[in-house]
């Protein structure tokens, strides 16, 4: 009788992890977009996924936070919007190749963040949505930027002191 009334409790408990999301610390990242001009209505991704390990589990929602800032030489800011993708750019016919970078409009993207001013100092930036889930679930991202002003001609963002926020189920 013991067991049979520990798979209800264990089905109750699992249950209620739903409602209780986990947060997890997330390494820094630095992705570089090398020489970056305006690029208004585009976005540069690097030819590079970014990798990690796979959820072992399929998780429901994903939400990261943290801070943004950019290394760069050229104006002192950038005004930029941060895309992503779950799919490899190179494969989409409305893209296109430039060496390191890829650049796809932005009307067919997926917009992770609203406008960042991105500088030397820090700006909080959260991520979430379906692309988020998805790179979680698949273990691969490719990030990039619609620069909207400014120029740069070593563009670095660099995204720290970051949280993950992850629901299974």
């Amino acid at each position: 009788m013991k067991r049979f009334l520990f798979l209800p409790v264990l089905v109750i408990a699992l249950s209620a992890c739903n409602a209780l999301p986990i947060s997890v610390a997330v390494d820094p990242a630095n992705y570089s977009f090398g020489a970056t001009a305006p690029t208004p209505g585009s976005v540069m991704y690097p030819t590079a996924a970014s990798a990690f390990s796979q959820s072992p589990v399929n998780v429901s929602s994903v939400v990261v936070r943290g801070q943004a800032s950019a290394a760069s030489i050229g104006t002192p800011s950038v005004n930029a919007v941060i895309y992503g993708r779950t799919t490899d750019p190179k494969n989409d016919p409305n893209c296109s190749s430039f060496g390191v970078m890829i650049s796809c409009p932005a009307a067919s993207q997926t917009k992770l963040t609203g406008d960042l001013t991105l500088q030397n100092s820090k700006t909080s930036f959260e991520i979430g949505g379906d692309v988020m889930k998805q790179a979680v679930n698949s273990g691969k991202v490719w990030l990039g930027l619609e620069v909207k002003s400014g120029f740069s001609a070593n563009l670095t963002l660099k995204l720290t002191d970051m949280i993950a926020t992850v629901t299974l189920f």
